[in-house]
């Protein structure tokens, strides 16, 4: 086993101190290039990608025109309903919460606690489209959580006079799409053009 000589232990701590500071340096230096990459070689790309992530693109429906006969009676029409929406994965206890919309909306309470349940973890879940304005106030009266649950506007299309001429006329379904008639043949005049509007989203959605 070899000796060191007194006079070599200082070489030997020198060398291994230099080797430690260099090890150090390298390491400075690789994180230092990491940086200069992420703050400015890449920032522009890394920015673009955060943008995409927490934002996105609502579309905003267009009203529906209406249809006049030649005299200028309206034949269709559309006007603005309340549709209810939940947040089942904010709800604290969604059985209950059921049961309190299926009385108001009488819908199938049991059969609603189940839908919930399935989609428990979802953020977004429709309950009831188009609710008329009693429907609304009552939804409203029961005090829900505020994140829990909230309304949409949307379209709904009105015939003044009924079944009248109801197959020339034709008729718009539950997402504004002309079936048969002049609701079909002149669909892409009556149907506007939509708009849209940029969101930006948390962690939760």
């Amino acid at each position: 086993m070899p000796n060191f000589a007194a006079d070599q232990i200082p070489i030997v701590r020198a060398w291994r101190s230099r080797l430690i500071v260099s090890l150090v340096g390298v390491c400075g230096l690789v994180l230092a290039g990491r940086l200069v990459q992420l703050q400015w070689l890449e920032r522009s790309r890394f920015s673009r990608q955060a943008d995409r992530q927490r934002t996105f693109v609502e579309p905003i429906p267009a009203r529906p025109g209406d249809v006049l006969d030649r005299e200028g009676r309206l034949l269709a029409t559309t006007v603005t309903r309340q549709s209810l929406y939940v947040v089942p994965s904010r709800l604290d206890d969604p059985a209950e919460a059921a049961v309190r919309i299926a009385a108001v909306l009488k819908l199938d309470g049991e059969a609603l606690a189940a839908r919930l349940e399935q989609h428990r973890a979802r953020h977004f879940l429709w309950i009831k489209r188009r609710l008329d304005d009693d429907e609304a106030d009552s939804i409203r009266r029961l005090s829900l959580a505020d994140d829990a649950w909230g309304f949409r506007e949307e379209y709904l299309r009105r015939y003044p006079h009924g079944r009248l001429a109801a197959h020339v006329i034709g008729l718009r379904d539950i997402d504004g799409a002309g079936r048969g008639g002049v609701e079909q043949s002149f669909d892409p005049l009556l149907r506007g053009r939509d708009g849209c509007r940029v969101l930006i989203r948390d962690a939760r959605g």
